[in-house]
């Protein structure tokens, strides 16, 4: 402003006690350094702390960082200058913001990617922060909490669940507290079990800063779990000699009377191979449709024991053998 201009110009010509305009720019002329002085005083003092490299490099590396870090998902992030009075300070805080633009970018992208990850996982999964209050949760997760899109910011104890277990927030404290993950599995009112896991939601400079709660539904799983033991049961009943094995020969489920075949205890025949455990004259089976034959059987401090066999495929389960011993 002129008014500035002047009064810095009246101050230098009182400081070095000339009376006219005229003398002090023949003054000027003559003097580099009063021009210097002069220069000096026309900026405007409160504008120093933008001149000056390690308060910039302190935006940069700890103050911007941070506050992109901290934000949940991008938003606009307002920034006050106060008296910029020269063009190049305006072009070090242009520097600046661009390379915040970049960094909310970067971050957009990141969210836009987990938005997307979320969407289309079947496992559902809810963020809660330090106070336990939900940040993001995926689209699956309202089978399992009664959710919805405005929920983001309220407390997860708040919000009603589908579980027949009322102890997941219990959870959720004490993995804070030990930063110890927790695993069960827990039921749903309309029947379903879900595997539930509590992980502590670490940041990129390994600070918690909350927790992470999965659920995945394995009734399924466990549907398949009872027939097996239904089937073994029924086999055991029947002394049927009987293992069930995979493509490579592992034993993937044995009868009690197999097992009294082998002279061993179903936990140890159950997870190896047939080789391991001794057994001859089964041809390599896997590209086989079926096979009829004889086994040879080590006997536990007895001879071999050679017993007719009959291995086929189960249809219904691809990759899978039933063997029978008559």
């Amino acid at each position: 402003k002129r008014p500035t201009v002047q009064r810095r110009i009246f101050r230098r010509m009182a400081m070095q006690q000339i009376g006219t305009i005229a003398e002090y720019l023949s003054f000027l002329t003559s003097r580099s350094a009063e021009i210097d002085a002069l220069y000096e005083d026309m900026l405007v003092k409160v504008t120093c702390f933008f001149r000056d490299p390690v308060s910039f490099d302190a935006l940069k590396r700890e103050v911007f960082p941070r506050l992109v870090a901290t934000r949940v998902r991008p938003e606009a992030i307002r920034v006050w200058v106060p008296g910029c009075a020269t063009e190049a300070v305006n072009e070090e805080l242009i520097v600046l913001n661009t390379e915040l633009q970049g960094k909310i970018d970067e971050l957009s992208t990141v969210n836009s990617d987990l938005d997307n990850v979320l969407a289309s996982s079947s496992i559902a999964t809810v963020v809660l922060d330090r106070a336990l209050q939900i940040t993001r949760f995926s689209r699956s997760m309202a089978q399992v909490f009664n959710l919805i899109p405005t929920d983001i910011g309220r407390a997860l104890r708040d919000i009603t669940s589908r579980l027949t277990y009322d102890g997941v927030v219990g959870d959720a404290e004490t993995v804070l507290q030990t930063l110890e993950a927790a695993d069960r599995i827990v039921g749903t009112k309309d029947g379903r079990a879900l595997r539930m896991r509590i992980t502590p939601y670490r940041t990129h400079a390994n600070v918690i800063n909350g927790v992470v709660i999965a659920f995945a539904d394995i009734s399924e799983q466990q549907t398949l779990s009872r027939a097996i033991v239904a089937l073994r049961h029924a086999l055991d009943l029947r002394r049927a000699t009987v293992a069930v094995l995979d493509r490579a020969g592992t034993v993937v489920m044995a009868s009690e009377a197999f097992s009294a075949l082998l002279g061993r205890d179903r936990v140890v025949i159950e997870g190896r191979t047939l080789a391991e455990l001794g057994v001859q004259a089964l041809p390599a089976f896997a590209a086989m449709g079926a096979w009829t034959g004889t086994l040879t059987v080590p006997g536990r401090g007895q001879p071999p024991v050679t017993t007719a066999a009959e291995l086929t495929p189960v249809a219904e389960a691809p990759g899978l053998f039933c063997l029978l011993a008559p």
